[in-house]
């Protein structure tokens, strides 16, 4: 009876468990649905405000620059696609870099042509841009340590002084270093407005999302510290707020334009992996304690693999970076991905609805994962990134939790209190019945 009773239990929990996470891909795909129809719209709009003036980008190319970096080569030009990442091309290869995009302005005949705009979404790591010979902006630094442009989108009104009548030119050099995937991202030209709507969809998605990520990891992190720091027994808070650390300081490297002072791209790119290294060696120590279980040589053998990556990423030769980067990289999606699916059969182990909703916001941590992941490793990618919405999830879910936590806890106090007052009253009436009892027998 009591194992049918077992049984029935196991089995509604999973139930349980399984309904979140159906909820949870519901919502998913409701988002990348919305994103896609977004991305579309958006697309709509640029076309329909480029008529009746467009302007159409006629050839893309692509040469090393000469030692008098100042100078356009004439020979040597590739025709390529954008976005581009000239590693595949030039192995190995730190330097500069000259993209030359010829376009053409076309207008209606009865129309008035409307300001021109210059939209990079990204220069991978420096660069300076040219129309028609005429500077028209530059990154704060061309030498090491080199501006980081990367990830920053940047659109200009070209100056109508600079344009001609007909074929037109941009020139931009990049400046770039081996295992950082150089290159020049996707170039748009159209009217003003249309490049201004366009520029700001790319600062939310790559610029203000990750801000608020980063906000939101930082204070759920405090939060989470003075818990742990008050109550020391809550050990799966302090492995969080270690974790929001490490996390904090990887989405860092997404929002830093310049870089810090006596460091260059590499150090930069050495370091962060050591933070995603750390992140993920954390978030498993967090899921585990968080379950309240351990598992002593698995734990062994995080610890000295995390040890190892740091002591390679520090001390390896640039040389062999891209090797012990991508190791790295991969090494900590791998742990992240397994956790993702490890917490799923620890909640089915463990029966607790805390440890459930964890669960069930890991495996919308999957989906994110793998969407990701697969934009990454088309380089050079496109697209939105879902990793921002996960700081979002984690804080309504830590939210909750810790809620539910406090409201368990407060009822176990009051029903404690409860039970002991109930206690000394029995006590009481007890003694003042057996005095009674004593003095009437006197």
């Amino acid at each position: 009876m009591q194992q049918s009773q077992s049984n029935r239990h196991s089995s509604k929990s999973w139930n349980t468990l399984l309904k979140l996470q159906c909820i949870v891909f519901i919502c998913i795909f409701c988002s990348f649905i919305q994103n896609v129809f977004a991305e579309t719209l958006l697309e709509t709009n640029f076309n329909n405000h480029l008529n009746p003036c467009s302007a159409v980008i006629l050839s893309t190319q692509v040469v090393k620059a000469n030692q008098n970096l100042a100078q356009v080569p004439t020979q040597g030009w590739q025709n390529v696609q954008l976005p581009d990442d000239w590693e595949s091309r030039w192995p190995d290869y730190s330097g500069s870099v000259w993209y030359r995009i010829i376009w053409e302005y076309q207008c209606q005949d009865d129309q008035e042509q409307l300001p021109v705009a210059l939209l990079i979404d990204r220069i991978i790591i420096a660069g300076i841009v040219y129309s028609n010979n005429e500077l028209i902006w530059h990154d704060k630094s061309l030498v090491k340590p080199l501006s980081r442009s990367w990830n920053m989108p940047r659109y200009w009104i070209l100056p109508s002084t600079s344009l001609n009548e007909g074929r037109n030119e941009v020139l931009v050099r990049v400046v770039g270093v081996a295992s950082q995937h150089s290159g020049l991202g996707v170039v748009k030209l159209g009217n003003a407005e249309s490049i201004s709507s366009m520029h700001e969809q790319l600062m939310f998605e790559r610029r203000t999302l990750y801000f608020i990520n980063l906000l939101i990891t930082l204070v759920f992190g405090t939060t989470s510290f003075l818990i742990w720091l008050f109550r020391r027994r809550e050990v799966a808070f302090g492995w969080f707020a270690l974790n929001c650390f490490f996390w904090s300081l990887f989405i860092c490297n997404l929002l830093i334009i310049e870089p810090f002072p006596f460091t260059d791209s590499l150090i930069h790119s050495r370091l962060n992996l050591i933070f995603l290294v750390a992140y993920a060696y954390t978030l498993s120590l967090f899921l585990w304690r968080f379950a309240n279980v351990t598992f002593a040589n698995l734990e062994k053998f995080l610890i000295t693999l995390t040890l190892i990556f740091v002591v390679v990423l520090l001390a390896i030769p640039d040389q062999y970076l891209t090797i012990a980067l991508n190791s790295a990289f991969f090494s900590s999606v791998v742990i992240f991905i397994l956790n993702c699916f490890f917490i799923q059969w620890i909640a089915y182990k463990k029966r607790k609805f805390d440890v459930y909703l964890l669960a069930a916001v890991f495996f919308l941590f999957i989906i994110i994962a793998c969407h990701d992941l697969h934009l990454i490793l088309n380089i050079p990618f496109t697209g939105m990134m879902w990793t921002p919405f996960a700081a979002p999830i984690t804080s309504l879910a830590i939210s909750f939790i810790l809620a539910w936590r406090i409201s368990k806890n407060m009822r176990h106090i009051e029903k404690f209190n409860r039970t002991l007052k109930e206690t000394v009253e029995t006590v009481s009436f007890d003694l003042e019945q057996s005095l009674e009892k004593n003095i009437n027998l006197k």
